[in-house]
């Protein structure tokens, strides 16, 4: 009788371990990952997201007729915060990969630009004022913020040969 309570109440406690150990690790393991997607979210959140794009178009203005042939950079702010642009040029790909800016954008405020959150901004230029860009080549617009973090567009054929 002896040997049947030592196996009765040695076996009752491992039963109820076994249970508290499994709740205890799906705990542990459903904790890790809730506190690591809030880490991985903060930091996403506070991350810079800026999309630049830049294009040929047209400038309507209120009782005028549309400018055309302007090169507009296009810059989005995907951030959950404002950022300051300071700077915007275009990069002719190929031929030593050289760089065209302008000092003054006619159309529009000029730079610096403070971009809200989840906001955007553009500066235009007449092509007239940057004759050393090959259109049939790649371009690809660059613009610059006051944190000294540069973001450029996709390489981009403006025109046709």
């Amino acid at each position: 009788m002896e040997n049947f309570d030592v196996m009765l109440s040695a076996s009752l406690p491992f039963a109820a371990v076994d249970a508290a150990l499994i709740v205890a690790i799906y705990a542990a393991v459903a904790s890790t990952v809730v506190g690591g997607w809030q880490i991985y979210s903060g930091i996403q959140q506070r991350r810079t997201k800026i999309e630049v794009s830049t294009y040929i178009g047209e400038i309507h203005q209120h009782g005028a007729e549309p400018i055309t042939d302007v090169l507009t950079m296009t810059v989005i702010n995907h951030s959950d915060y404002a950022m300051r642009w300071t700077f915007g040029a275009w990069q002719q790909q190929g031929d030593g990969d050289r760089w065209v800016f302008s000092k003054t954008f006619p159309f529009g405020d000029p730079l610096p630009h403070l971009i809200p959150p989840h906001d955007s901004r553009s500066i235009s230029v007449g092509l007239a004022v940057l004759k050393r860009l090959d259109l049939t080549k790649p371009i690809v617009a660059s613009a610059s913020f006051s944190d000294g973090k540069t973001f450029e567009s996709k390489p981009r054929v403006l025109r046709g040969v």
